[in-house]
């Protein structure tokens, strides 16, 4: 059996959604997360083949009004994001970015 951090067991529990829009985009987009956010929730940004092009600590700002972030500097195409919880991956999402 393994052990499992309870943090990341505490936010698949609680149905944590991370959401980026608006999806598809043009660059300038908002991240929202729908509790407070602490120093361990990050966002990764990866591209189709699972190579990490970025990663954001994610701000109080992204559970209370939205934390905006600019990829208009990304080639156009298909990326997901995922919520990482003490390096763990909560969950991914589909993100569209048409610069």
């Amino acid at each position: 059996m393994t052990n499992t951090p309870q943090a990341s067991l505490n936010a698949k529990a609680a149905g944590v959604a991370l959401n980026v829009y608006p999806n598809p985009s043009k660059g300038l987009v908002v991240v929202t997360l729908n509790q407070k956010v602490g120093p361990e929730y990050k966002l990764r940004l990866s591209n189709v083949l699972g190579r990490e092009i970025r990663s954001f600590a994610l701000r109080t700002e992204a559970s209370n009004t939205g934390m905006p972030l600019n990829l208009s500097d990304l080639p156009a195409g298909m990326y997901f994001y995922s919520l990482v919880l003490n390096d763990k991956v909560v969950s991914t999402k589909r993100f569209v970015l048409q610069n």
